[in-house]
């Protein structure tokens, strides 16, 4: 019975260690964020990784990271071009199904302004996914998906119309004149749309594209597992192919980074967990900025 006995107390102490031990690397695998202050621009995150930060939404600039809200969770983050407002989505709980409202932040007023509420059931049916509210680039709309309709809505004078339908789980992207966006029909292709005409234009094989800021370059996926940039000025790519696909990929402001959400297998007592990495594009190198143990993450960077 002793030996029983001690024999369980040194497995209750080994597994306290393993734990211990984990929470530590976890933690060293944390706020790297510190340590690059390189990086240009402003980088927001929503979900868990922000609250890692003590928010709900925070922004990183030059490795210092500023709680902006620490009110609510919101899954989804979208900067404006200057890097004063953002898009937000948030899930409302209903008596039938998940509803999710879109709003916009003032940062310099810290102020929040609900814009659309996506019932589940009833005369919105939303699909608010983690990619598809966007600001329009020059003008004063922003778009967002409903089942497979992609909606302009108007925040001066709040009209909202049904512009395009595309693929509901695909990402789609603005290019900098806010005349055509990039977007896959679930076919496997890569189009562009033209706002004028109306008309898909057939570009290449892939997934769920994003423009660069200079509209230079488009990320993509290939075969759900392989992130890849081409460079539409030569043809030329770059790829990286992880176990599961990448999201939320969005490039840095010089166009020499990309930012991304990347689901890996952790050590057994933590299982699969999310992480946050920028591939540095040009010397083809990877840094990991923040590791978290759960989801939800919502990134960008202007």
């Amino acid at each position: 019975m002793k030996k029983l006995k001690k024999k369980f107390i040194i497995i209750v102490c080994v597994m306290v260690f393993l734990a211990i031990s984990v929470k530590i690397l976890l933690l060293f695998d944390s706020g790297v964020f510190f340590r690059i202050p390189e990086f240009q621009g402003d980088i927001f995150l929503t979900g868990d990784a922000a609250n890692e930060y003590g928010g709900s939404i925070v922004k990183v600039k030059e490795g210092v990271v500023t709680s902006l809200y620490d009110k609510d969770l919101f899954y989804y983050v979208e900067a404006n071009k200057t890097a004063d407002k953002l898009l937000l989505v948030k899930s409302i709980s209903s008596p039938k199904e998940a509803d999710y409202a879109i709003y916009e932040y003032d940062i310099s007023s810290d102020s929040m302004t609900p814009l659309i509420r996506c019932f589940g059931t009833g005369h919105y049916y939303c699909t608010i996914s983690f990619h598809c509210v966007r600001y329009v680039p020059e003008s004063n709309k922003i778009s967002y998906l409903w089942k497979d309709e992609l909606h302009i809505f108007d925040l001066e004078t709040k009209e909202d119309e049904i512009e395009a339908y595309i693929d509901e789980f695909s990402f789609y992207s603005w290019a900098k004149d806010g005349n055509s966006f990039l977007c896959s029909l679930g076919d496997g292709k890569i189009y562009s749309y033209d706002m004028e005409s109306g008309g898909f234009i057939y570009l290449f094989d892939g997934e769920r594209p994003e423009y660069s800021v200079d509209n230079n370059s488009i990320a993509y996926l290939k075969g759900s597992w392989t992130l890849v940039v081409r460079n539409m000025t030569d043809g030329s790519e770059i790829s990286r192919k992880y176990m599961q696909p990448a999201n939320n990929y969005r490039f840095s402001p010089d166009n020499n980074n990309i930012i991304f959400c990347v689901t890996v297998n952790g050590p057994i007592m933590v299982g699969t967990y999310e992480k946050i990495v920028v591939w540095d594009i040009k010397r083809d190198r990877v840094r990991k900025l923040v590791h978290d143990a759960f989801n939800s993450i919502g990134v960008d960077w202007k």
